[in-house]
């Protein structure tokens, strides 16, 4: 398989002195995107429903650029999760924080990363950014192959050191560069900082264009692996694989089934200089329409580019095509031929040009994601009515749900003690969905996991008996980290930087000072309010595992839906409610460096008009100020009408008590959608335990 001068050079030091600092390929493969499309001529009939399966076959592998398609793709079905969709019988065919995580594992946190790229405009890439900076905290900079330099330093491998241009003082601020953490000083008094890994999102021909030092200097450090790069990206390595199969199955590399499974499944692609394409020359001499049957692809290319249809090209011009094909050394535009697919088509929505949703009857090509070997299931789907299907040929792309096949048993394996499908009140605690676990391994059960989120994103209110002993709240924790994991949840957060995650609830001893102690850790009645309602970022979830319920009569949990208290007050105070005249002062026991914030006490989630089925609510009435007399107005209305819903006869609120609360009982509440209060805690020994999870802007 011969390869251009200057990517052999490098190929070849990297298996020969470069071996030293270049970690071996089987342990940084890097991330891989082949594409597959369907094929008319290979449907089968499934033997169990009889149904029509269409086999896809694998056209190309994309790998130059390390995360194109991975991240935009995780962050649909980010979204997707949070929607809901899984209560309607749907889910995702990927799982969001897999990806996220194989990504992150590929780098050493510990150390700058770097986003190396030029000409390519790029999407994901800077999805990529966006992760790594706001998600993970670390950092990360762009810069361009202007921006490299190569440092002398005899104790390197490679000769240098890779190091990067720092933007200036006036620049550094704009692009939100630490001029704090640049410690090197080139001979030209240039600003530099050290590269230690980094990201390559670069044509073929800008990486041609760097020198074979710049590039040694790279190899050990970037990502995708340069033989990923010029090797797995070219479209001759599935040429090659075909050829290779009886082979592998001799080395054991392959079973007889897989081979055959590889065979059936790769577009047939024939290579330069090989004994298929001189066959081919010869059947293209004795048939004038059978270039009709074949493409040509640019061996390095992608986004469609370059390819040549057979049916587009005289005879004369299409026997030049493939003479010059005829040896196999290569060129700056190097081909390989492959058939030509005959594509079912399939009806689809996407945008028309003025933004409405239209129906096509398009061609799909499909792509899967692999990072270092490891599936991580059907990236994004591109479509269009050409025969390209490219979104730079003015194609358009999804991301594709399933039906759950375990949707109908999942509803019946609930457990809920009641299944109400609309609940237009909860007067009772048997009308909150109740659930019963009796392993700890269901916290990690993802048809378990399921059942949960979807009584939260529809009730927002779940009552959890656990039927085992569990003092440290493993199981509490492990389903936080599930919901996180299977539903996007966001990630619990940290009480205080003493406490971590956990918050023992418990009354102070009487001893000790209560200035500085939450009102949740004295025995006094806790009237209504919403957990952090003085935080920019509420937590939208919390969780309360009762490890010692009260057993003196005291300590009942009343919890009350936001909407049913907001029926109670007028539409006008509702929206003054809705506007940002209220700060909100931090208690001293939270106390931050802020000391209060500015903002409504309601918040529209949904629609275009005030209305409290589509509003969620912070509140806590000691440190809620109005800062207009329409603002006091509002809260005093809806201080009333909590007065009147905890005191209601029609018992507007649910009180659990610890009967209905015991040992081993965990509650988990949204906390937009719920206020919740307790009156006094008569056992100085009550201990429940609480996790907040999934900050939100207010």
């Amino acid at each position: 398989m011969p390869v251009l001068p200057h990517q052999e050079r490098i190929l070849r030091w990297i298996e020969d002195e470069g071996k030293e600092v270049v970690p071996p390929f089987s342990s940084r493969r890097g991330a891989w995107r082949p594409d597959f499309l369907f094929n008319t001529e290979t449907v089968s009939q499934s033997n169990a429903t009889k149904s029509t399966i269409e086999n896809p076959q694998i056209c190309e592998i994309n790998a130059r650029f390390l995360v194109n398609g991975f991240f935009g793709t995780a962050f649909t079905h980010e979204a997707y999760q949070k929607s809901g969709l899984e209560f309607l019988g749907l889910k995702s065919p990927v799982e969001p924080s897999q990806v996220f995580a194989t990504f992150i594992t590929m780098f050493d946190i510990r150390k700058p990363i770097h986003l190396l790229k030029s000409s390519e405009p790029g999407m994901d890439i800077h999805l990529f950014e966006f992760y790594l900076r706001e998600r993970c905290g670390l950092k990360v900079q762009f810069i361009t192959p202007e921006q490299l330099r190569l440092i002398p330093n005899a104790n390197c491998k490679s000769g240098a050191t890779l190091c990067c241009t720092v933007p200036s003082a006036e620049n550094a601020s704009r692009e939100k560069v630490d001029l704090k953490d640049s410690r090197l000083v080139s001979p030209e008094g240039e600003i530099l900082e050290q590269v230690y890994q980094v990201t390559l999102e670069l044509h073929q021909w800008e990486i041609e264009s760097m020198s074979q030092e710049m590039l040694k200097a790279l190899a050990p450090l970037c990502f995708n692996d340069l033989r990923t790069i010029f090797l797995v990206h070219d479209k001759r390595m599935l040429g090659i694989v075909l050829q290779e199969l009886e082979s592998l199955v001799e080395m054991n590399v392959l079973t007889t089934a897989e081979a055959e499974l590889l065979r059936k499944g790769i577009v047939p692609t024939i290579l330069p200089g090989s004994p298929e394409l001189k066959e081919l020359i010869q059947i293209s001499h004795s048939g004038s329409r059978v270039k009709d049957d074949y493409i040509l692809k640019l061996t390095s290319s992608g986004k469609g580019k370059g390819i040549i249809f057979g049916t587009d090209v005289s005879d004369d011009e299409w026997m030049g095509l493939l003479g010059g094909l005829s040896k196999q050394f290569v060129s700056g535009s190097n081909y390989i031929v492959q058939r030509l697919i005959t594509q079912p088509k399939f009806d689809v929505i996407v945008s028309s040009k003025d933004g409405r949703p239209v129906k096509q009857h398009n061609n799909l090509v499909g792509t899967f994601m692999m990072a270092d070997g490891q599936h991580l299931g059907t990236a994004c789907w591109r479509t269009g009515p050409e025969r390209i299907c490219a979104i730079s040929h003015g194609g358009a792309w999804m991301c594709s749900l399933v039906r759950d096949a375990n949707y109908a048993t999942m509803a019946a394996t609930a457990k809920f003690s009641r299944q109400s499908t609309e609940f237009s009140g909860y007067g009772t605690s048997s009308d909150v969905p109740r659930i019963i676990v009796s392993n700890l391994d269901d916290a990690q059960n993802i048809m378990h996991v399921n059942t949960i989120d979807a009584a939260l994103q529809k009730h927002g209110i779940m009552i959890i008996t656990l039927a085992f002993p569990d003092p440290d709240s493993t199981y509490l924790l492990e389903l936080v980290q599930s919901l996180q994991r299977h539903h996007a949840h966001g990630e619990p957060l940290a009480h205080s930087s003493t406490r971590g995650w956990f918050w023992d609830v418990k009354p102070t001893p009487k001893t000790a000072s209560i200035e500085h102690h939450a009102r949740s850790e004295t025995m006094d009645d806790f009237p209504w309010h919403t957990d952090c309602s003085y935080a920019l970022e509420p937590p939208k979830f919390f969780g309360l595992h009762v490890l010692q319920a009260d057993r003196c009569g005291g300590g009942t949990l009343s919890v009350l839906q936001v909407d049913k208290v907001l029926e109670l007050v007028s539409k006008e105070a509702l929206k003054t409610l809705s506007e940002g005249n209220f700060r909100i002062e931090v208690p001293s026991e939270f106390a931050n460096g802020t000391k209060s914030v500015i903002g409504p006490v309601l918040k529209l989630v949904g629609g275009d008009q005030v209305g409290f089925q589509r509003m969620k609510c912070r509140y806590r009435a000691d440190i809620i100020h109005p800062l207009t007399e329409e603002a006091e107005s509002a809260l005093r209305e809806l201080n009333v009408a909590l007065a009147q819903a905890r005191m209601d006869k029609d018992d507007l609120c649910l009180n659990l008590t610890p009967q209905m609360l015991p040992n081993g009982s965990v509650l988990l509440m949204d906390n937009g959608k719920w206020l919740h209060a307790r009156n006094e805690v008569k056992d100085p020994e009550r201990h429940l335990r609480r996790i907040r999870w999934d900050a939100r802007e207010f």
